[in-house]
């Protein structure tokens, strides 16, 4: 991971004021208060990770940063404040596979709490991202002392589980023009919606095609026809995404 000194910015430099009244003991007392008999699906984890000591740690990165490289040393666990980031894992012949896209509220880097001591991937920033570094020992401190964390956390992974249960299957019986539809569809999340319609960045067609485990070649023929049939139109750096009609080619 790129440290401070090498580009990145902890939160403590642009914004000293705010780090310190989140200090104040009776402002934190009050946060773990309201936390402390919530429901995993309404705990405000970004909330309680502001107050949580030795959580405070932020760190800025710039599109197409490497947060952190397969092989980097695995001692933190890491909470994306805002932006976007890419995990892919590149096999031993030099292909790239984009395991998942992750948005703001989501953790990585989890398996050092398994005992992986080297990243088995490689996490890039897709946009401005803000990252809250936890080291691996506090994360344990934290999930064996906040009942509602830990709680929190263990419905996060199982979710997390389902949905890479869900790619796994998608890859195995799946042709790949319905994997590049459904990644159409999960990409649709984190783009601005009007009405039935969703309008994003303009997504490379590399990046699609490691997400489906294809080629680009491939890709560029089925997105040309799915242009040429209005389920997507793409212009310029922009792509929109008509949801429902999408939907019907499942």
């Amino acid at each position: 991971m790129r440290s401070p000194g090498n580009g990145a910015q902890e939160s403590a430099m642009p914004a000293p004021a705010i780090i310190s009244r989140e200090r104040r003991p009776t402002v934190a007392k009050g946060i773990r208060e309201s936390t402390a008999h919530s429901k995993a699906d309404t705990f405000d984890v970004q909330s309680f990770l502001k107050f949580a000591a030795g959580a405070r740690r932020l760190v800025d990165f710039q599109k197409n940063e490497i947060i952190f490289a397969s092989g980097d040393p695995a001692g933190n666990v890491l909470y994306i404040e805002k932006g976007m980031v890419r995990l892919s894992v590149t096999s031993d012949r030099g292909k790239t596979v984009v395991v998942t896209v992750l948005d703001a509220g989501n953790f990585f880097g989890l398996w050092c709490l398994a005992g992986q001591i080297r990243r088995a991937a490689t996490a890039t920033a897709m946009a401005p991202t803000t990252v809250r570094v936890i080291p691996k020992e506090q994360m344990f401190r934290l999930l064996r002392a906040e009942p509602a964390f830990s709680e929190y956390f263990i419905s996060f992974l199982l979710k997390r589980n389902i949905q890479i249960g869900q790619k796994v299957v998608d890859l195995l019986f799946d042709p790949s023009e319905k994997r590049l539809i459904r990644t159409l569809l999960f990409l649709a999340q984190f783009g601005v919606k009007s009405g039935d319609d969703v309008t994003l960045a303009r997504v490379p067609q590399e990046l699609l095609a490691e997400m489906i485990g294809s080629t680009r070649t491939h890709v560029n023929g089925f997105m040309t026809k799915l242009k040429r049939l209005g389920f997507v139109e793409y212009n310029g750096g922009l792509l929109k995404i008509h949801r429902t009609p999408l939907m019907s080619l499942l």
